[in-house]
């Protein structure tokens, strides 16, 4: 049996990425049951504290998932006004890259981000005028 980008292991790679694979499945099972064991011991996993997300009788309830909903709304919609921006700019680098200037490939780092901060600013500005 052959692959293309690369060559089949043998037995001794076949049981070094066993070993490796073993090893760390066991050390995130550890980091995880350690991660686990401070929550409990932080009291983390009270019913008080998950109550008003997965019981729909608790009085916060209704607020805290409309509060939540409200968030992933306008998570999507800065995703979706900035989605755009990110395409034009996309295409105005390369553009610009392409035609031989690679002279703007330091200046559109920091353009970029000013651009979308200044997007997001905006869309913080028509969602909550």
């Amino acid at each position: 049996m052959s692959a293309i980008l690369y060559d089949t292991l043998g037995p001794i790679g076949r049981r070094r990425v066993a070993i490796g694979s073993a090893v760390a499945i066991a050390g995130l099972a550890v980091v995880g049951g350690l991660a686990v064991i401070r929550l409990v011991d932080a009291g983390q996993f009270q019913w008080q504290k998950w109550s008003p997300i997965l019981n729909p009788a608790d009085a916060q309830f209704a607020t805290l998932w409309r509060f939540l909903a409200g968030g992933a709304l306008h998570t999507l919609e800065a995703a979706a006004f900035a989605y755009p921006a990110m395409v034009i700019l996309s295409i105005t680098y390369g553009f610009l890259q392409n035609v031989g200037f690679p002279q703007v490939n330091w200046m559109f780092a920091g353009v970029d981000l000013m651009i979308l901060y200044g997007l997001g600013q905006l869309l913080s500005w028509w969602r909550y005028r």
